[in-house]
């Protein structure tokens, strides 16, 4: 038997024991919490986990996932979280405290199918817990960066504003900062490079007041590619050797490494190749001597980019190539992309086009592989929802069914491999016999094949430079109009309710009797009717380059648009006081989409209303005539000039003011023209004597 004194020691032993685990774990811990991510990873790899109960071993887990993630050791930090999962004592909450550093893991590999399933699981463990404050806000966050990742900026600053609104406190000046940045991120994607800067400073200052280094040294590089971007290349610069003396203080090596590669990056494009070569040096030391992987990669990345510049191919290659093996080992999707990407363009400098089409295919069917993959992802990810559901309702019968389907599938499977199997000996015959045949033919024959080939390869290279050429015409030409309508909307619109405020402030503050204030009212009545209908028309415009036009072609009543159309611009034709005179069968139906139908005529009298004098006449009619209908307006107003009448009806924004200085950006007629030739119309303009006259024809409606 063991006395109590030995069984004493024995128990004290193995107390012993656990707390000098635990506290190796802790001192990981504090390390972390210093940023001192490196000497925090090699206590965590002197950690031996076999006393590590399973309760402990998540806490590992976590606090392993997390050191990896700031050291960009993406590969250490995959197999923690693949390992963690398979915990035997893995409950719904600690599965979600593992998910929500692999969501972190996600968004900085850029994961995307694996961020939104880990968001999702977490936003029902969220609404079925009650958890803590932390968790919450860490839990927006991923959201936020899934939003971003998917490009959804619109959702990803609602998210930050809220949770910028959750955390208001003034103990979370560290989490306000990281949610500043984050903030910028959104408004430099979508090109407020001003806005983002703001948030940028923002983000500076409450890291300042808590002396977060590294948020500090983040706040500066962000800064720095503002002022890139603004065309200031020296507090570029500036910016990031502050973001580096940051990211050293706070003895962050991979962070360090990242702001030099940016500084070397910038120096290149300065044609400083000096100072770039040795800021990329720089970080590839930093990468040897910590065993930084990305630091490596970046490093040799940026040394390639480097003698592509100063025009030495060979060097260029060596450098790119040894980047590329990185980020094949890592599994770096974007990273290999960007190499084959510099290899395209190194290549095409040193006019190898040969080459430089071979890596810019090899671009091609990266990025279409990673578009099937999303799919793949998003179909896998709902049939396992679907099969989740399904599981329960299961019973014997169902699992034989489901038993010999396999059978017949496996079967088929196999039979699909041997045909294939097949089909591919019978293609490398065909191959083998053709290369044969065409062994046996002349040389020159072999030389103009080869010369036809290279041929087809510039036309293609050139094929793509006119394609993007016309895809730069078309972003600019979408830009020119975006700005137009911004200048509507600040011009025109905010004319109207600014006068309605003045107004109302002067109700409120009795400097108006009230019936001054009510013939005031009719008078923004109509302006505002008008600022109604541009933005009518605005929204309409937005969703034609949206959603396109799909018409829902029906049989309509033509008098019944007709009148609901005049009668909603009745008080404008009182305002100019102007006579309208219509007559249309009540017989005439047309076949066309009745949104679309109401939108073209409501345009059309709003034209001729706004380009009449006062004290005129508008006239509408309607006849049939080769099984269409014909509607005629005729408006007696200014005729336009030659220029006005040949783009008259060509889609744009074009500022222009009605006979009683009405406003106007030429959506009106734009949007008429597209919705005419989608329902299947014409449109024609005559002007003579003051007199202009649209006509509008509408194929008649079969009864």
């Amino acid at each position: 038997m063991i006395s109590f004194s030995k069984l004493g020691f024995v128990s004290g032993f193995v107390l012993l024991i656990n707390a000098s685990l635990c506290a190796q774990l802790d001192s990981v811990v504090h390390y972390y919490n210093l940023n001192n991510y490196d000497r925090s990873v090699e206590l965590f790899q002197e950690i031996d986990t076999a006393a590590y109960s399973p309760e402990k071993m998540h806490e590992y887990y976590l606090q392993g996932v997390m050191v990896y993630l700031e050291l960009g050791r993406f590969n250490n930090a995959s197999r923690l979280v693949e390992a963690g999962m398979k915990l035997p004592v893995l409950d719904e909450t600690k599965r979600a405290k593992l998910n929500l550093v692999a969501a972190k893991l996600y968004a900085q590999t850029g994961r995307r199918q694996q961020i939104e399933q880990v968001v999702e699981e977490l936003g029902g463990y969220v609404e079925n817990h009650d958890v803590d404050s932390s968790f919450y806000s860490q839990y927006l966050y991923m959201k936020v960066n899934r939003d971003m990742m998917a490009a959804n900026y619109r959702e990803a600053m609602v998210g930050a504003v809220d949770l910028l609104r959750y955390i208001d406190h003034p103990s979370n000046k560290r989490e306000k900062a990281s949610i500043y940045l984050t903030i910028g991120e959104i408004f430099r994607a979508n090109d407020y490079l001003r806005k983002a800067l703001y948030y940028y400073k923002k983000a500076e200052e409450m890291a300042r007041k808590v002396n977060a280094l590294s948020l500090i040294a983040k706040a500066y590089n962000n800064q720095s590619i503002i002022y890139m971007n603004l065309g200031d290349t020296v507090t570029s610069i500036e910016m990031l050797h502050q973001s580096i003396f940051y990211h050293q203080q706070s003895e962050n090596q991979s962070s360090t490494a990242a702001a030099q590669y940016n500084l070397g990056w910038l120096y290149l494009n300065t044609k400083d190749f000096a100072q770039a070569k040795n800021q990329f040096r720089k970080v590839i030391d930093i990468g040897e001597l910590y065993g930084h992987q990305m630091a490596l990669y970046y490093g040799y990345f940026g040394i390639g980019l480097y003698y592509s510049r100063v025009g030495s191919l060979k060097d260029a290659e060596y450098y790119l190539f040894k980047a590329l093996a990185i980020a094949r080992k890592s599994n770096n999707v974007s990273g290999i992309g960007r190499v084959y990407e510099s290899f395209s363009n190194v290549y095409q400098k040193f006019h190898r086009f040969e080459k430089a089409l071979h890596y810019f295919q090899k671009v091609t069917h990266l990025r279409d592989s990673i578009k099937m993959e999303e799919q793949k992802s998003l179909v896998e990810g709902l049939e396992t929802k679907y099969n989740l559901e399904l599981k329960e309702k299961e019973n014997k019968e169902l699992k034989l069914q489901q038993a010999e389907r396999d059978a017949v599938i496996a079967r088929q499977k196999l039979s699909f491999f041997v045909t294939g199997a097949v089909v591919v000996l019978l293609f490398f015959v065909l191959v083998f016999l053709y290369v044969a045949i065409r062994n046996k033919e002349k040389k020159n024959q072999f030389l103009e094949v080869q010369r036809k080939r290279m041929d087809d390869k510039n036309r293609q290279l050139q094929r793509l430079n006119d394609e993007a050429a016309e895809q730069k015409s078309q972003l600019e030409e979408m830009n020119e109009i975006k700005d137009s309508m911004f200048s509507i909307i600040s011009h025109d619109l905010r004319s109207p309710l600014s006068s309605v405020f003045m107004l109302m402030k002067m109700f409120e503050q009795g400097d108006i009797d009230q019936e001054r204030g009510v013939g005031m009212l009719g008078e923004l009545s109509c302006e505002v009717s008008q600022s109604l209908f541009l933005l009518n028309n605005l929204l309409t415009w937005a969703n034609i380059n949206l959603k396109g036009v799909n018409p829902d072609m029906r049989k309509v009543r033509l008098d019944d648009v007709l009148e609901e159309s005049i009668d909603f611009f009745q008080s404008e034709f009182s305002r100019k006081n102007i006579t309208i005179n219509y007559s249309i069968d009540p017989q005439h139906f047309v076949h066309a989409d009745e949104f679309m139908l109401k939108s073209i005529v409501q345009n059309l009298i709003s034209n001729a209303m706004k380009f009449s004098y006062e004290n005129a006449s508008v006239s509408i009619r309607a006849i049939e005539h080769s099984e269409k209908i014909i509607l005629t307006i005729f408006n007696e107003g200014p005729e336009p000039d030659q220029a006005m009448l040949e783009e008259i009806f060509v889609p744009g924004v074009r500022l222009g003011r009605g006979t009683k200085n009405e406003r106007g950006g030429g959506l009106g007629l734009t949007i008429v023209s597209i919705y005419t030739n989608a329902i299947g119309g014409s449109l024609d303009f005559k002007s003579n004597n003051n007199t202009n006259i649209i006509e509008l024809k509408l194929p008649i409606a079969l009864t």
